[in-house]
């Protein structure tokens, strides 16, 4: 396959086309490269195209802690399964800990003997790879701390209804250490993608993405580390249901207003949607606006980029409707020439500049904030446009938020 941008943070390839029924396994490195001291970092990533076959599975483990005195170490990965009842090879290597011998790395349940240590502690990660009988794959990684007193981590889960373009909030405040400030991870492990609006927040939000019509489940990881890097994991995962909306492109991100009007929003350029929500009434907003205010964030990489949001309407807008923006200290305005409508009013393009043009924190943070939507202004009896206030605030709607992740150093 090509890489759209082989340089880029941020890069896409188009799948290749007739792959075999049992499907093809791509394997892709990313180096990350200090330009200072020439300090490189590699880390991978798997894509399984798929025809018939369906790639195997490997549960999330977790983090296995150990005494300082321990001897010996197993490794179990014999819950591996594959959802089609082809016989599995396993392949196990060593990515970060002083190095140890395993007794056979092609064993779905391989040990090691630690080496002897002092009164510190220490990180082990192995990476798992299995591999069905057509050639899909599934990695996952397995830690072990030993010594020392590791931190607890603790992931709350905040969701209404699990149905693809609802937000979810995962919280990891709950965690604990006795050594120091946490750091924290956030990754998805399986399913749809999705886009954190925070990968190293203590808190972090997404759009729970598009499923098919029977539904879809994702798995999630949390990752936490304390000041002497030992390490704690939690996994779990979140069944997700069709939101039914049809009629709107399928690279959109599809939900409902507050008001329960079915819309679409798609990003164009490096960046992707990790906030989204309406306002049904606004207050000081035009007298009338169909769907509310709609209030979205964009995470684009690097900080500074342009990107293209096109939010898709479920009906062509009457010509009679102009795009009304509300910024905290700008307050309400008349947007209109600053969006374009398609020929047959049933969508609109907004062109967004991280810190610039369109986004309304003005801060180069890698986040572009904007709230707007359609509306009509419609004159009192006087024949005098009414004021628009300010505070744009108002009832109803939920926040929506979707994937970045990386590791620990």
């Amino acid at each position: 396959v090509v890489l759209s941008d082989a340089s880029s943070p941020v890069t896409a390839f188009t799948a290749p086309a007739n792959v075999p029924p049992g499907g093809v396994a791509l394997r892709f490195e990313m180096t990350l490269i200090d330009s200072g001291c020439g300090i490189a970092e590699s880390d991978e990533v798997l894509v399984n195209v798929t025809a018939d076959n369906q790639p195997p599975v490997i549960p999330s483990p977790e983090t296995v802690h150990l005494a300082a005195d321990a001897e010996t170490v197993l490794l179990d990965g014999a819950e591996a399964v594959d959802p089609d009842g082809e016989e599995l090879t396993y392949q196990w290597r060593q990515i970060t800990g002083p190095p140890v011998t395993l007794s056979d790395p092609n064993a779905p349940k391989p040990s090691f003997q630690l080496p002897q240590m002092g009164s510190g502690s220490e990180v082990y990660r192995f990476r798992l790879m299995v591999t069905d009988a057509s050639g899909l794959q599934a990695d996952a990684d397995y830690w072990i701390t030993v010594g020392g007193t590791p931190p607890s981590a603790a992931a709350d889960v905040d969701v209404d209804v699990l149905v693809e373009g609802n937000n979810v909030i995962l919280d990891a405040s709950g965690s604990q250490t006795p050594e120091g400030q946490l750091r924290y991870i956030w990754r998805q492990t399986y399913g749809p993608p999705v886009l954190f609006s925070s990968v190293r927040g203590e808190k972090t939000t997404f759009v729970l993405p598009a499923v098919s019509s029977g539904g879809e489940r994702i798995e999630l990881e949390l990752i936490v580390q304390d000041g002497k890097n030992l390490l704690d994991t939690r996994h779990f995962s979140l069944q997700i249901e069709d939101n039914g909306i049809t009629g709107l492109p399928e690279e959109a991100t599809t939900t409902r207003t507050a008001g329960g009007e079915p819309i679409g929003i798609e990003v164009k350029g490096n960046g992707g949607l990790v906030s989204l929500s309406s306002v049904k009434n606004p207050i000081g907003g035009p007298n009338i606006m169909p769907y509310g205010r709609i209030d979205a964030q964009v995470r684009v990489s690097p900080p500074g980029e342009t990107v293209q949001v096109l939010l898709y309407l479920p009906q062509p807008l009457s010509p009679a409707y102009r795009w009304y923006a509300f910024e905290p200290d700008r307050g309400w305005y008349d947007a209109t020439g600053d969006v374009v409508f398609s020929d047959d009013r049933t969508y609109v393009t907004l062109t967004l500049t991280d810190g610039g043009e369109g986004d309304a924190d003005g801060a180069v943070n890698g986040i572009i904030q904007f709230s707007s939507g359609p509306g009509i202004i419609v004159q009192g009896d006087d024949g005098e446009e009414p004021p628009m206030d300010t505070d744009g605030g108002g009832g109803g709607g939920g926040c929506f938020l979707r994937t970045l992740y990386g590791d620990f150093n």
